[in-house]
């Protein structure tokens, strides 16, 4: 199905199928007579970002593409109807991009915003909501775990080491950081839910 299992990042279950993706992009989907089928050729290039997740939403599936310290990123063009590269601001540690699975296409669509809706990325736990069916949430953005942040902030008092090992990324304006950065966004998690949480033990940041 995969060439290499570990080549591949995640895999859900949708409509009735199990659905994989591999680290360039390219996605398979399994049905009951357990055949392969591709459904999405691998991105242009080195296929995009380092690590990929699937989301199912309102019955789509969408890939969230996660780009570390990268100051380059691979996009959709549709002035060329081609990817290229876009530089991106560096002082941003991590970037995000989400695409929607075009079946029919056989390829992933870039998609610019959510609009109201919500992707959690833990881990092995990936789902979306609506943001007006919860109070204190905000629409088209991105909760993540994200362990790299605590190399770079210390442990806040107040809120805990959850909203510092805990990302949250707007596709509004590209602005992302650790949970504790969000205060309006930070009230909302009133416990450390574990499944947001990076799995292993992680090191704390020396006091200066």
């Amino acid at each position: 199905v995969i060439d290499d299992p570990k080549q591949c990042d995640d895999v859900v279950y949708h409509k009735g199928q199990f659905y994989a993706v591999d680290h360039r992009g390219r996605a398979v989907v399994i049905g009951s007579d357990l055949k392969a089928k591709e459904i999405a050729s691998p991105m242009p290039g080195l296929g995009g970002g380092q690590f990929k997740y699937l989301v199912k939403s309102c019955g789509d599936l969408f890939l969230i593409d996660k780009y570390m310290d990268a100051e380059q990123q691979i996009l959709y063009n549709e002035f060329i109807d081609d990817y290229m590269l876009e530089e991106v601001n560096p002082d941003v540690q991590v970037h995000l991009k989400v695409f929607k699975l075009n079946e029919e296409g056989k390829k992933w669509e870039w998609v610019q915003t959510l609009g109201d809706g919500v992707f959690f990325v833990g881990d092995d736990c990936f789902y979306s909501v609506s943001a007006r069916d919860f109070a204190g949430l905000k629409g088209n953005c991105i909760y993540f775990s994200e362990d790299s942040f605590y190399h770079e902030n210390e442990e806040d008092d107040n809120l805990g080491e959850f909203c510092v090992d805990t990302g949250v990324y707007s596709l509004e304006d590209c602005s992302c950081g650790p949970l504790a950065s969000f205060p309006d966004h930070s009230q909302i998690f009133w416990s450390s839910p574990t499944w947001l949480k990076p799995k292993g033990p992680k090191p704390r940041a020396s006091k200066k």
